[in-house]
């Protein structure tokens, strides 16, 4: 989550992003951002308000189908169901949507704070703060193609692979017991047929 923070947090931050520029902008690059810089600013607050909901949702379903998995994977392991690929699948699953729920709190932190600084006093924050916005954003959208073959390739099948074998457990439970001196109907004929 994004939070109001101190100056100095902000400051860290900016010197941070400064620091993990490739290269510095020359002072004419300076210049014309400081001439642009307010429309920059309102552009990147236009963003956070259309990103920001979409972000939500998508964190929200990564933690609902987190808490699912968790549920599903004790339920079963009470129903004596072997889960450990599924197990197995679903941290994996939970590891990558942590980590992306990070880059986007990031992505968000960096966003907020370039749309925030004063851009007039200091262009080169803005464009450490723009890139560091840039940066994590190629993170998140190659992040979440991971997630989706993740969810296609491997935890879909585990979650196949259990319900099958809880399907398997359900109808041996179901089968009505037989007893062993009992001859099925079609033995009894094919012997009554050879008399």
């Amino acid at each position: 989550k994004v939070y109001a923070q101190t100056a100095d947090d902000i400051q860290q931050r900016i010197e941070k992003y400064k620091t993990q520029l490739p290269e510095e902008p020359t002072k004419s690059v300076l210049d014309r951002l400081k001439l642009r810089c307010s429309v920059s600013q309102t552009a990147l607050k236009n963003v956070q308000t259309r990103v920001e909901p979409v972000q939500e949702k998508r964190v929200n379903a990564y933690k609902e189908v987190n808490a699912a998995l968790t549920e599903l994977v004790t339920v079963l392991e009470e129903a004596d169901i072997d889960v450990t690929d599924l197990k197995a699948q679903a941290t994996v699953f939970k590891e990558k949507t942590d980590a992306l729920v990070v880059e986007i709190d990031a992505y968000k932190q960096a966003v907020s704070d370039a749309a925030e600084l004063d851009c007039n006093a200091d262009p080169l924050a803005l464009t450490a703060a723009i890139q560091e916005g840039r940066n994590r954003l190629t993170t998140i959208v190659s992040s979440v193609p991971d997630i989706r073959e993740h969810v296609d390739n491997l935890l879909k099948p585990s979650l196949q692979k259990v319900k099958a074998d809880l399907q398997v457990q359900q109808n041996a439970e179901q089968a009505p017991a037989t007893d062993s001196t009992e001859v099925p109907a079609t033995e009894q004929g094919a012997t009554d047929a050879t008399q």
